[in-house]
């Protein structure tokens, strides 16, 4: 069930408030079973801001990683890193996501991803978190899901 994806902005302002509404009250209701760097993520002020530099919207896809570790037995941990120009240019956002248990990454055009449109923080039925993204140009260019243990966020200003 997605909250503020595409799919969910069709209508009126007083509809995507209260599709912000119904996603503030999921986290609300979930937040002691919510990972602390996902929830703090979704349910801060800034993050879904148009304006705040630090927010991901319009920002631009600068690196993308997927690395596994070698644990004891030889069982692997699956991390992936995203890196992102932010919208205003003046500092790199990055994504970490730690023991990544599945991920989906689509991409629709040819033109490659163009900017971070929508995300949305959900939790799996086993308690990780769900972290949907869609990145879209004059249209829908492409749609990322990562399951992982929790997500770890920084801001690096450029020099």
């Amino acid at each position: 069930m997605a909250f503020i994806l595409s799919e969910d902005r069709i209508g009126s302002v007083s509809e995507l408030k209260n599709a912000f509404e119904r996603y503030q009250t999921y986290l609300s209701v979930n937040r002691e079973r919510f990972p602390v760097g996902a929830f703090e993520l979704a349910s801060s002020e800034w993050y879904f801001s148009f304006d705040d530099p630090r927010a991901p919207h319009d920002a631009w896809l600068h690196e993308l990683s997927i690395s596994e570790s070698q644990g004891e037995g030889g069982v692997g941990s699956v991390i992936i890193r995203i890196k992102l120009l932010n919208a205003q240019q003046d500092r790199f956002l990055q994504f970490s996501y730690s023991n990544v248990s599945g991920y989906e990454l689509g991409l629709a055009s040819q033109s490659g991803h163009r900017d971070w449109r929508y995300d949305e923080f959900r939790l799996t039925d086993g308690g990780q978190v769900l972290h949907e993204i869609e990145w879209a140009g004059a249209k829908h260019s492409a749609r990322w899901k990562i399951i992982s243990e929790d997500v770890a966020f920084s801001v690096v200003q450029m020099s």
